[in-house]
């Protein structure tokens, strides 16, 4: 899924759910079928991502997990988004914000996806107070987790924001800065994320002409990550000059923790101490087990550690579970 190939995730999927209904095994059943409800709503199969998403669900209760429940109830909502229905998608991904919120341990990792969803069903239910403000939470919570794909998705949300409220060129700011960084990091929307956001760009473009939009895009294309952020958080009026690059110091993004760990590692370390494997790791974090392990090389070369068990110890003592 990850490498774009959706075909053979789906025929995966649908391997793996047949050996676990063989095998009468629920939790096989269950991420099975959660595996293949995303796939099919890669590919805008949304009657046959709903059958799996519903039985899948059904059969959460069994396994009382309430990571299960999150992911069916995020993944679900996202995909209800796609479908045109901000209401619905709404109040699942509530749920699903409800219980990472009550249970905190181990989910709070999780929160940025279905915050920056929340902002997207705002945004196409007419609420550009509430759009707004979930888009900001979510880039400050994103900012703080290192988990720049969510926050670049919050900073485009905000721009549709801008200009849905008639700020054009604020709006195409955000939009150039955007798109920027994610060329940066090599971040791609998914084409029904896109047809999303694509009527709000088109309709900026449009109010400004041509030349003033590629202007102000080639604008925003030239801030940093720290200067769009502050930029899409300012209250300021639009005008044509931007905020001076200096305004704002940088920040850093990766806040204290014990043996100098970034937040992800902390997560990839904490989940690791709790005994699961870097598959189940990468599942949890929606990494790849190769991303995990390069986590895991940079953890042992901070903390001096030479195994898991070395680098559990460090996790038990600077109570990071």
């Amino acid at each position: 899924m990850e490498e774009g190939d959706h075909e053979r995730a789906r025929a995966l999927g649908e391997e793996s759910l047949a050996q676990s209904r063989q095998s009468n095994e629920v939790q096989g059943i269950v991420w099975s079928l959660l595996t293949l409800a995303i796939a099919a709503t890669l590919r805008a199969d949304y009657e046959q991502a709903e059958r799996s998403y519903a039985e899948g669900m059904s059969l959460v209760r069994e396994l009382d997990s309430a990571y299960a429940r999150f992911l069916y109830l995020q993944n679900w909502g996202w995909t209800t988004l796609l479908q045109g229905d901000p209401a619905r998608a709404t109040a699942l991904i509530e749920e699903a914000v409800d219980l990472a919120r009550e249970r905190r341990r181990g989910f709070m990792g999780l929160l940025s996806r279905p915050l920056d969803n929340l902002g997207w069903a705002a945004l196409l239910g007419g609420e550009l107070g509430r759009a707004k403000a979930q888009f900001a939470e979510n880039l400050m919570l994103s900012k703080e987790r290192g988990n720049k794909g969510t926050l670049l998705m919050s900073l485009e949300g905000l721009a549709c924001v801008a200009g849905a409220e008639g700020e054009g060129l604020r709006a195409a700011r955000l939009f150039g800065a955007a798109e920027a960084l994610m060329e940066k990091i090599d971040y791609r929307l998914v084409p029904q994320e896109r047809a999303v956001l694509e009527p709000y760009r088109a309709s900026v473009r449009s109010r400004l002409g041509e030349a003033a939009w590629e202007e102000a895009v080639a604008e925003g294309g030239a801030l940093g990550l720290d200067q769009a952020i502050w930029y899409a958080l300012s209250k300021g009026k639009p005008s044509k000059r931007l905020p001076p690059t200096r305004s704002q110091p940088e920040v850093s993004s990766t806040p204290e923790h014990p043996g100098g760990l970034s937040p992800r590692e902390v997560e990839v370390l904490g989940l690791v101490a709790e005994g699961l494997t870097n598959a189940q790791v990468a599942q949890r974090l929606f990494l790849s087990p190769r991303t995990v392990q390069r986590h895991l090389n940079s953890i042992y070369h901070k903390l001096g550690a030479s195994s898991r068990a070395a680098a559990t110890r460090f996790a038990i003592e600077h109570d990071l579970l």
